[in-house]
């Protein structure tokens, strides 16, 4: 088993040679083989009183258009999400 940390921002032009490689690597060994899993922050606005999805669903979506599907979605802050919340980042993938 290999475990590889890609940082940085998705879609951010230093970010694609990696995320290229780990989408080749997962072609070339098969995707049964591989997993993707993707950490993203979902910040709670206090002026709104909510937490703002749209960068997760953002930086899917920018996954989704370079052929990365992330299998598990990590979601952290320093509220709960709630449910409602929740399911607005799973409809994008």
């Amino acid at each position: 088993m290999v475990l590889v940390e890609i940082g940085g921002t998705v879609g951010d032009i230093e970010s694609l040679p990696f995320l290229e490689a780990i989408r080749q690597l997962a072609v070339d060994i098969g995707r049964e083989h591989a997993l993707f899993m993707h950490l993203t922050l979902v910040p709670y606005m206090a002026a709104a009183g909510e937490v703002k999805t749209k960068p997760t669903q953002h930086s899917v979506k920018e996954l989704l258009s370079i052929g990365i599907q992330p299998d598990i979605l990590v979601c952290r802050s320093d509220r709960a999400v709630p449910a409602n919340e929740r399911a607005k980042n799973c409809i994008v993938l």
